[in-house]
């Protein structure tokens, strides 16, 4: 497996989340009903944490500096950076939309800032909604604590029994969820998902190529979740009535998927990913942009409304297409790197000089 791979795969999903957000529902091709084949976005976010988790522990494994300082900071500035211009864009837009400078709730601001946002129409006891009605925020929260665990647990276990110490952690937190769902062990739960792409990743970077056998714990977590999670939907709903992106059913989904693409991914690379380059390299030209194409396009949904309502669908759709990659580029390529850099030589320089003045 190489890491082009990953990036081309990180492209295909962002655009595919894209794609799933704003198509019409009964999207046509040659008199055929294809809508079907974009009402995947829940799958796509799960496969951004397995990516996560590889990459996450694949770049950590390669760095120098495994402090939590340098950890926190670079981790921070990739997130926080990106994520507040989107939050100035989505501000601006609504307050055009509605004529008027929006109010927004402190507690909604501070609940996103501290990454506690979820989707309350999907899931039970949530503390707050994405800002700004951006519901592709709800995995970033996600995100955010798996990075925060995967630290703690590098720094804290001993490497051979990682995953054991989350193989019982997760096996807790989706025990709990029958009992009382709500957002942390929610993310308990949810971070056997993410910790599957470090499992990759550790086989990985041993073997130069994924190993099944080193994949036991993943595979005995995903089999205990799914049957944990079935019964959680037979004491909710009798299998009656059930919405299948919807708690309690879309974990369900969720865990299923996670299984059927990891086993996905190992029978591909015996078949040396055949196909691979004629299907997703295309899109690794897309995988630099691909966090701000993820959390950029909803906001710039109100724009495709607006621009639909005048032209020819096809060409707002393309006008779309390319005024959402120009500023995810824009916010990417050319600000994120310069803020950065600002923020860093501020917080370097600053604690150079407290280290100064403590020696």
């Amino acid at each position: 497996m190489k890491l082009e791979k990953l990036e081309a795969i990180r492209g295909f999903a962002a655009l595919y989340v894209v794609l799933h957000h704003i198509l019409p529902k009964n999207l046509s091709l040659w008199d055929m009903n294809i809508s079907f084949l974009f009402r995947f976005g829940q799958e796509a976010v799960i496969l951004f944490f397995l990516l996560s988790g590889f990459v996450i522990h694949y770049s950590f494994e390669n760095s120098k500096n495994k402090s939590f300082f340098s950890y926190i900071i670079k981790r921070g500035l990739r997130v926080y950076i990106p994520l507040v211009i989107v939050y100035l864009i989505s501000y601006f837009i609504e307050s055009f939309n509605t004529s008027r400078w929006v109010e927004v709730s402190i507690f909604n601001v501070v609940g996103n800032l501290f990454m506690l946002q979820d989707l309350e129409f999907l899931r039970p006891n949530t503390i707050c909604p994405p800002l700004f009605g951006n519901t592709p925020l709800w995995s970033l929260s996600y995100e955010w604590w798996f990075y925060m665990l995967y630290f703690l647990i590098q720094k804290k276990t001993n490497y051979l029994n990682q995953n054991k110490f989350v193989f019982a952690m997760f096996t807790v937190a989706t025990l709990s969820y029958l009992i009382y769902p709500f957002f942390l062990n929610r993310v308990l739960m949810y971070f056997g998902i993410w910790w599957g792409g470090v499992m990759l990743a550790k086989s990985y970077l041993v073997n130069d190529k994924v190993k099944i056998a080193d994949l036991k714990y993943y595979l005995s977590y995903s089999f205990l979740a799914i049957l944990i999670l079935l019964v959680n939907v037979y004491i909710r709903t009798g299998f009656v009535n059930i919405q299948a992106g919807a708690y309690p059913f879309g974990e369900v989904r969720h865990f299923v998927f996670s299984l059927i693409i990891i086993i996905a991914a190992i029978v591909w690379q015996k078949k040396k990913w055949i196909g691979f380059d004629h299907t997703f390299s295309p899109f690794i030209h897309f995988a630099k942009i691909s966090y701000v194409i993820y959390i950029l396009h909803h906001p710039l949904m109100y724009i495709l409304a607006e621009v639909n309502s005048i032209l020819n669908p096809i060409i707002g759709y393309c006008l779309f297409f390319f005024f959402l990659c120009a500023v995810s580029y824009v916010i990417e390529i050319l600000l994120y790197p310069l803020i950065k850099n600002k923020v860093l030589s501020l917080i370097y320089s600053k604690a150079f000089k407290r280290n100064v003045l403590v020696n």
